[in-house]
């Protein structure tokens, strides 16, 4: 790792795409030099893709469960994660190797004051209209039964992309069948498919159709994390306990595969499935896609680019498509080169017809964004004999953002506010959620949970549900520690503050991690990036467009 004066700064046009090198986890895809500069700058540690790592999902080896493993990292990485805590003085030696001093005593951070520089909410008071399209779900054309339904769900207007979207599929002669639904995080994109989808579902049934055949779902959606699939699920459940007839199951990884193929064979309409787990049951003939009025992706940039790792198990899936079936691809990210990959692997080089919201690839009016500068301490910094800035070993920044986390967790304005932590890899994670426990031993300011491929579906759906509700009075504030895996498409609605301990390796996943808050009709929320060395430089241009309105992706 070099040294902070002898990097030269990033600029928005390294803010690409950078996984290509193998350490990045994508050994598929092409350096630039503007990559290459970007990796030089980063001061954080990314391990390579290991394969053959065992998962905790499944009993087959599968791309949804390949890419969960490529969280891991390292071998050795790998055994220090699945291991439980180790003392303090043992990690000293073991977590941290120093990359410029060999060893060296811990820092002194007892007057360690970070900058902090804020970027405001734009306009939080004006986000409620701009998030509603102006119109009433009866002005589109939408049933009275949904429109007696969908107010009771929290949605009592459409919104933009769910006017677009309504729009779009229910358009008579339109040059394409498939559609493109894209908008920023939270601007209900799930809606935005379901309710049209529904509605011709429903109506197909009043004219005459017959009802789901037993292992043949009408309408199957795919999405990369089983997380996100509960989540689709719950709405589609919503929907039937506001009234509406509609029969839906999920199919993922870490639950019986028998009990959810029994499930299909009573006939569903609705299929939500991870498809790696779909990919198994279509092969072993106890799923069959010929009846499949719609297939849906979300997260179509993550399930289906050129990066993706799902490619193998998506085959069948689309093999076994009926001639018209349509293909939705709703995501939030949306890259020209990405658009390319979609339009060409899924749809045969035709453009799909487009509903995208007004704020695609913009944070939320609501987000207030705040640039946390742990590179300034002081003299000791800078070295006695050449007055330049010291080499700073792995170790010390570490301890430099995780001391500084403490203290923007434990600030008045933060506390009793539900926090997403996110970080690059998993033995990150584990490292972080460490030094925080250390300095709460006994819980009783942080609740401390972890979101990632190391633990179990249910302990993730618990650190899920404390970031879904208030946090009592008097009671420790929930803390998530997550890497990427909690940025995809889930919606919960207690985060008020989201901390990039790690700063996203393109802005893809900035877009998508600060999504996280400040989501929905009047969302506020707050983002805290914390960054050394040429990140600050990165991240205030990244501040300076959000507040100019400019997207960060093109």
């Amino acid at each position: 790792m070099g040294s902070v004066a002898d990097v030269q700064s990033p600029s928005m046009e390294d803010f690409r795409f950078r996984v290509g090198d193998p350490k990045f986890q994508r050994p598929t895809w092409l350096r630039s030099r503007e990559a290459r500069r970007f990796e030089e700058a980063d001061m954080e540690v990314v391990s390579e893709q290991v394969d053959g790592v065992e998962d905790r999902e499944s009993d087959a080896v599968t791309p949804s469960e390949r890419q969960e493993r490529s969280e891991r990292g390292t071998p050795e990485a790998r055994a220090r994660v699945m291991a439980p805590p180790v003392p303090r003085e043992a990690r000293k030696t073991a977590a941290f190797s120093s990359t410029a001093d060999g060893d060296e005593a811990d820092e002194d951070l007892s007057s360690f004051r970070p900058r902090v520089v804020t970027r405001a909410a734009s306009a939080p008071d004006g986000a409620p209209l701009a998030f509603f399209a102006g119109c009433e779900w009866s002005d589109l054309g939408v049933g009275a039964e949904l429109c007696t339904a969908l107010p009771s769900i929290g949605a009592p207007r459409p919104s933009h992309v769910q006017c677009a979207a309504w729009k779009a599929l229910s358009a008579m002669g339109a040059s394409s069948p498939h559609v493109a639904i894209t908008d920023a995080a939270g601007s209900g994109k799930t809606l935005a498919y379901l309710v049209p989808l529904v509605a011709q579902l429903r109506a197909a049934e009043a004219a005459g159709s017959p009802r789901a055949i037993g292992g043949c779902p009408r309408v199957c959606i795919l999405a990369p994390t089983s997380e996100l699939c509960s989540q689709i699920l719950s709405t589609c459940r919503q929907l039937s306990a506001a009234g509406i007839r509609l029969r839906s199951c999920a199919m993922t990884g870490g639950h019986a595969a028998r009990t959810q193929v029994e499930a299909v064979s009573e006939g569903v309409d609705i299929l939500v499935a991870t498809p790696g787990r779909l990919a198994t049951l279509v092969q072993g003939g106890a799923v069959r896609m010929s009846d499949c009025r719609a297939l849906v992706l979300d997260e179509a940039d993550v399930l289906a680019g050129p990066n993706s790792e799902f490619k193998d198990a998506l085959l069948p899936i689309l093999a076994g498509l009926p001639r018209g079936c349509r293909r939705l691809l709703v995501t939030a990210t949306l890259p020209e080169e990405t658009q390319a990959h979609l339009w060409t692997e899924l749809l045969g080089g035709h453009s799909p017809q487009r509903a995208t919201g007004p704020n695609l690839h913009k944070p939320s009016a609501g987000l207030e964004e705040r640039l946390v500068d742990c590179s300034a301490y002081g003299s000791g910094d800078v070295s006695a004999s050449t007055g330049s800035p010291k080499v700073l070993s792995e170790r010390a920044v570490f301890r430099r953002k995780a001391e500084a986390l403490l203290r923007v967790l434990g600030s008045r304005e933060n506390a009793g506010m539900p926090s997403l932590v996110f970080c690059n890899t998993l033995e990150r994670c584990r490292d972080v959620e460490n030094y925080i426990k250390r300095s709460d031993r006994g819980g009783s300011r942080l609740q401390v949970h972890a979101m990632h491929a190391a633990i179990s579906p249910p302990m993730r759906l618990a650190a899920l549900q404390a970031l879904r509700v208030s946090v009592p009075e008097g009671k420790p504030t929930p803390v998530v520690v997550a890497t990427d895996r909690a940025s995809r498409g889930l919606d919960c609605a207690a985060v008020g503050h989201v901390v990039l301990f790690d700063f996203p390796r393109d802005p893809s996943e900035y877009v998508r991690r600060v999504g996280r808050t400040a989501r929905g009709a009047g969302g506020t929320g707050r983002v805290t990036a914390l960054v050394m060395g040429p990140q600050v430089n990165l991240a205030r241009q990244i501040m300076e467009r959000n507040a100019d309105g400019a997207s960060l992706i093109t």
